[in-house]
């Protein structure tokens, strides 16, 4: 690196040198000295350096920030989860790919000073609130920057007097990008009481969302596959295309409100005589999510559909969700889940028997975040 400063630079020594020089002083002796003040943000043993509200410097290797909390790679104190609002100060080795509100994405090596990020482009120096920033991943742009999930598995087993089995799974998958969403998730819950089955339903939506600007967005294509063997739904298809609204986007807070037209396409598993076994419909749905990191161990989420038949609007079908999460360590929560399904109009099964139109699950289970 060539010694003459460039003007950038110049400009971020003269501000952040101060505070640095002083921050450096108090230094734990476990963790050793801070690397030397330099005007840019690349430390001398190609470690990333983190100080607390507390004082403490902690070194080691920046992980990930993502709504709120960093996962952080202690040189003496292994893995960690820090709240965001926790660190006053950061100063990375490498560079990371910022993702921030406005859907921008920066590329650079990342300093935190006083509330503001400086983020090192070649010779350009960005300045930022903190505020602004939504994720931070290591290094350029590459696939696996993109994707997160969440694996949740539950499960009731009962001997004895009664014989019962309860047992529900789910996958959540997320690829986001500056401008780009992607969603899948798939659902089930299977019951068994006394060997016989009393409820068997599956799950998939995936939908992909363009951003248009900062808060409008174009869904291309979404659909949803459902079946349940005690709805006398042998699988129901609803692809649809719309347009959403976030109406928040912060790293604690996402609420979104979309609109959108479809098709729909259900075959039942059985139905009486002279009844036909597929009906079809043109629909209109509308939707909201809700996320919110409500605290450095604790996520609430929920999710509201309806499906709305435009030849009968009786034949509505809606689904609602809430889930709190509550980190028990690393990266494994405990999961509590609410979910409420109505299909409009049910259709008789080849006995004349109605299925009911509401469904209540209440889970509770163990969920691994990746």
């Amino acid at each position: 690196m060539s010694a003459v400063p460039t003007p950038a630079r110049s400009i971020a020594l003269a501000l952040i040198a101060p505070a640095l020089a002083t921050a450096a002083q108090g230094a734990g002796p476990d963790q050793g000295q801070a690397p030397p003040v330099t005007a840019t943000v690349v430390t001398s043993d190609g470690s990333d350096w983190l100080r607390l509200v507390s004082g403490e410097w902690l070194k080691g290797e920046l992980i990930v920030l993502d709504r709120g909390t960093v996962q952080f790679d202690s040189a003496e104190l292994d893995d960690l989860e820090i709240d965001w609002a926790d660190v006053v100060e950061l100063r990375t080795a490498r560079e990371f790919t910022l993702l921030l509100e406005g859907r921008e994405q920066l590329i650079g090596r990342v300093q935190l000073l006083d509330g503001r990020l400086l983020v090192e482009q070649g010779e350009r120096l960005r300045d930022l609130p903190r505020e602004a920033v939504v994720r931070i991943v290591p290094g350029e742009p590459r696939e696996s920057n993109f994707w997160s999930g969440k694996l949740t598995l539950g499960s009731t087993v009962r001997r004895g007097n009664t014989d019962q089995l309860d047992l529900t799974t789910g996958l959540s998958l997320l690829r986001r990008t500056a401008r780009s969403r992607l969603t899948i998730d798939w659902d089930s819950a299977y019951s068994e009481l006394d060997g016989e089955s009393n409820s068997d339903n599956q799950r998939l939506r995936s939908r992909y969302d363009w951003f248009l600007n900062s808060r409008l967005f174009l869904t291309p294509l979404g659909f949803e596959l459902y079946r349940d063997e005690f709805q006398n739904i042998e699988l129901r298809a609803s692809p649809y295309t719309g347009l959403g609204y976030a109406v928040v986007d912060r790293s604690t807070v996402e609420w979104d409100l979309s609109a959108a037209l479809g098709y729909r396409v259900t075959r039942y598993a059985s139905v009486e005589t002279g009844s036909s076994a597929q009906d079809e419909s043109a629909t209109g749905i509308l939707g909201t999510t809700l996320s919110w990191r409500a605290s450095s161990t604790v996520d609430v989420d929920f999710a509201y559909s309806a499906e709305i038949g435009l030849e009968d609007v009786q034949d509505t079908n809606q689904l609602a969700s809430a889930e709190l999460s509550v980190d028990l360590w690393w990266d494994f929560d405990l999961d509590l889940r609410l979910q409420w399904n109505r299909v409009g109009q049910p259709a008789p099964d080849s006995d004349g028997q109605v299925p009911k139109k509401d469904d209540l699950l209440l889970a509770v289970g163990l969920s691994w975040s990746f």
